[in-house]
């Protein structure tokens, strides 16, 4: 015998709701109680992304007496987008650059691309941070990138960040030619490095709420030094560069350039690595699968959202890999 059920539904099965289907007619009350419940359809939802890439490295040491340059920070993008559920997006946290050994000259590869992309979306890129360039006796240039890098004595001019719209990240800063040596410092996602004439410190980042509490993000490389005081790095994760010895390597998931060595025959310091996240209200549905070759919340391919950090808020914090999530 056929029973009228939720939804004027004339059946003799109960009609389910879910995030792909809910026939028939329905009061408000109880769409609104199903879609806390994460169990109505829904055609697309709003988040708040940040999206951090890798930072750049510091510069190797050689047998010149010269500081050398701090890496660029990883570019930063936070904004807003609207993701659908049944789809796949595909997620890249891109790795902080690798130091080079020490020689004249050298420079690492630039600090990876962190990605958003998928169906319906404009695929979201934050750029590597620049890695700088060792001293050499012709003039050349350390790398550009999110975030610039710094510049080695008078002859290795400062990279530059990625200024948009919208703005990734700053430039680096030239080092000097005298007193110490001191690099130039590399850019943040928030300033500018600061010259080797004024100290060499590493551009600051910066400070972003979507955990919840502030969080600065993307301080660029300290320049490296023969005598005195290094340059610290920025705030949000920059290396320090070195006094005589290698640079400090920026701090993971904060996409920190990497510090700027001394004079001595030296490795470069590595970027750090870059962090995805993804934040929305708690009424919207919890992801539904995941590859576990990111790492989220902790653990490959978790789907269980931090619901702790932010009140009212799901969040989806990816510290490593490349692969998609559904919700």
């Amino acid at each position: 015998m056929a029973t009228r059920y939720r939804g004027s539904i004339l059946s003799s099965t109960a009609q389910p709701t879910s995030t792909s289907s809910a026939k028939g007619v329905w009061k408000i009350a109880t769409v609104l109680q199903a879609l806390k419940a994460g169990t109505w359809p829904l055609l697309s939802f709003p988040i708040e992304y940040l999206v951090l890439a890798g930072g750049g490295a510091g510069t190797c040491g050689n047998s010149g007496n010269i500081g050398n340059g701090g890496g660029g920070a990883g570019g930063i993008l936070n904004s807003t987008e609207n993701l659908s559920p049944g789809t796949a997006y595909t997620f890249t946290v891109g790795a902080g650059a690798t130091g080079t050994a020490a020689g004249y000259g050298n420079v690492a590869s630039n600090g990876s691309n962190s990605v958003i992309s998928g169906t319906g979306i404009t695929t979201i890129t934050a750029l590597g941070g620049g890695s700088a360039k060792a001293y050499q006796p012709t003039a050349a240039a350390s790398n550009s990138g999110g975030c610039g890098s710094g510049g080695t004595y008078n002859n290795i001019s400062p990279g530059t960040g990625a200024a948009g719209p919208p703005r990734q990240g700053y430039d680096g800063a030239a080092g000097i030619n005298s007193g110490n040596y001191t690099g130039g410092g590399g850019g943040g996602t928030g300033a500018n490095g600061v010259a080797g004439a004024s100290g060499g410190t590493g551009g600051a980042g910066s400070s972003k709420t979507i955990m919840g509490s502030a969080i600065t993000y993307g301080g660029g490389g300290g320049g490296g030094v023969i005598s005195g005081s290094p340059g610290a790095g920025g705030t949000g994760g920059g290396g320090a560069g070195g006094l005589n010895v290698a640079g400090v390597a920026g701090t993971a998931n904060l996409g920190g350039g990497g510090g700027g060595a001394g004079y001595i025959n030296a490795t470069g310091a590595n970027g750090g690595s870059g962090v995805v996240i993804i934040a929305y209200l708690s009424s919207y549905p919890n992801a539904s699968a995941a590859s576990a070759g990111l790492t989220i919340n902790g653990s490959a391919g978790n789907i269980t959202p931090d619901t702790a950090s932010r009140a009212g808020y799901k969040i989806y914090r990816i510290t490593a890999g490349t692969g998609t999530i559904t919700w």
